[in-house]
């Protein structure tokens, strides 16, 4: 498995230069960076997501140097401050990230650090969740109330892939992913966490992280047609 973090170097030292009325220019600089960076690392067939906007993650495998050097050109002319990427591999998501982290924490003038071999062409496991009939909740639910029963289904995906040794990412709305490696995989605990939360389930398995998180949708959205609370796996 391999993990690509990305850091915003002297992000809070930008932002407080920015005067007290800062907060709606920071939203916005963070919106500009979010679509600059899914946009650059999906065109490599990886994906990224925010971890708080001044550190994010990609699950990168099958990328190698060339791809993340071409990538960080890009990012870099939509941030407002240097950045660096910290690559790593691992048996898992988790292990990984711990090493590219180990990297990641190390400010210095290398813009692009690795920490293992790569390209890792191994296989990944995308499970991509859907809490269902969220929206219906409004007829009894006001917006927030519902907001905060995804948060806690959410909370609860967490802890399941946490137990599969992977990485969960909220998408917004009432959808959740996580990532981990075909080793870890079990589907009895992710059937279990269905039926319990009123969750549908799709898993898509692959190289790259965009087909892997296609297969998953897919996966979800046949569910979706058959109006079916269920795990439908793509490989």
């Amino acid at each position: 498995m391999q993990v690509t973090l990305i850091r915003l170097l002297g992000y809070r030292e930008w932002t407080e230069s920015l005067g007290s009325d800062r907060e709606h220019l920071i939203q916005n600089v963070q919106g500009r960076l979010h679509t600059k960076i899914s946009s650059s690392f999906s065109t490599y067939g990886a994906f990224a997501h925010p971890l708080r906007y001044d550190l994010m993650i990609a699950f990168t495998n099958g990328l190698g140097l060339e791809e993340h050097e071409k990538i960080i050109r890009d990012v870099e002319s939509a941030s407002p401050v240097p950045v660096i990427m910290s690559i790593a591999t691992g048996q898992t998501p988790r292990e990984a990230e711990r090493r590219a982290s180990l990297y990641c924490a190390k400010a210095n003038s290398h813009p692009i650090h690795v920490n293992g071999e790569i390209p890792d062409n191994s296989e990944m496991c995308i499970i991509h969740a859907d809490l269902v009939d969220s929206m219906s909740m409004l007829k009894t639910m006001s917006v927030y109330e519902t907001y905060l029963k995804v948060q806690r289904t959410f909370i609860e995906f967490v802890r399941l892939v946490d137990r599969l040794d992977g990485i969960a990412l909220y998408l917004g709305g009432d959808n959740m992913i996580g990532v981990t490696v075909p080793s870890r995989l079990d589907l009895g605990q992710i059937e279990s966490f269905s039926t319990r939360f009123r969750v549908r389930v799709g898993v898509g398995v692959g190289v790259r992280a965009r087909e892997a998180l296609r297969k998953a949708t897919e996966a979800l959205d046949k569910l979706r047609r058959e109006h079916t609370v269920a795990v439908e796996v793509i490989c």
